[in-house]
């Protein structure tokens, strides 16, 4: 059973890709390419989709290439497509996937509208970064022509000194780049004022989505797009975030 095996996970439209679905939809010639018994459907997984293995022992590029004709042919878009080397591979880390989500799960069951919101979170986050950038530690220090040859030890030191800060994105730490100049590379001079001015406990992630909320206190503008013109104003802003964050917590 050894060779490459390529992970398919397809966007799921509502409709289930049962093996006979794949298997009308290959040409003959695909068959021949892929030999015999190389499709396996897998009725359960941990993932959100319509989960497809592809086995072939006509290398990586083929194997690669097969699975781009299948999408093809099936019109699917795919969420993940990852090519292992074997399938003993594939399921050692599918039993690792597993355990990751077991590790991380809520120990009650979560209500519907928890979903919604999570979703809504991820959705958030994503064009937050997208609008925004962010860099890395190293990506920081390159920024701001830094020598050290501890690369991660500016950002580090920056944002210990409250003059950034960072969220936590796909398994990695990184800062948000309004905060940097872009030609200095350094900090602006307003971003340290206002995460002072922000309620301490407030972190990553809730600390992020503030600065891209409209104020009533800053003309329904956002608190990003008066950074460079207005810092005063956006402090403010974030004094009476602090405030109401404290009269609803007791902070």
């Amino acid at each position: 059973m050894d060779g490459q095996v390529v992970g398919l996970v397809v966007a799921d439209e509502g409709e289930t890709l049962e093996p006979e679905v794949i298997e009308r939809a290959l040409p003959p010639w695909l068959h021949f390419i892929a030999g015999a018994g190389a499709f396996d459907h897998l009725a359960i997984s941990p993932l959100a989709g319509n989960p497809v293995v592809i086995q072939s022992t006509v290398g990586a590029g083929k194997t690669r290439q097969l699975a781009d004709l299948l999408l093809r042919e099936l019109g699917a878009t795919p969420y993940a497509l990852t090519l292992f080397s074997s399938r003993q591979t594939y399921e050692g880390a599918l039993r690792k996937f597993e355990e990751v989500i077991a590790a991380i799960a809520p120990t009650g069951v979560p209500q519907p509208e928890w979903f919604t919101q999570a979703q809504r979170n991820a959705v958030a986050r994503d064009g937050f970064l997208k609008e925004f950038g962010a860099l890395d530690s190293e990506e920081v220090a390159e920024l701001a022509g830094s020598q050290a040859e501890n690369r991660r030890a500016t950002a580090h030191r920056w944002q210990e000194n409250g003059r950034i800060f960072s969220v936590p994105y796909s398994g990695r730490v990184v800062f948000p780049g309004f905060q940097f100049d872009p030609e200095s590379g350094q900090p602006k001079p307003g971003v340290r004022s206002v995460l002072d001015a922000l309620p301490p406990s407030l972190h990553g992630w809730q600390r992020a989505l503030w600065w891209a909320t409209p104020s009533d206190l800053l003309e329904w503008r956002r608190p990003v797009d008066m950074l460079d013109e207005s810092p005063g104003e956006v402090v403010k802003a974030a004094r009476a975030e602090a405030d109401d964050w404290r009269a609803a917590t007791g902070e």
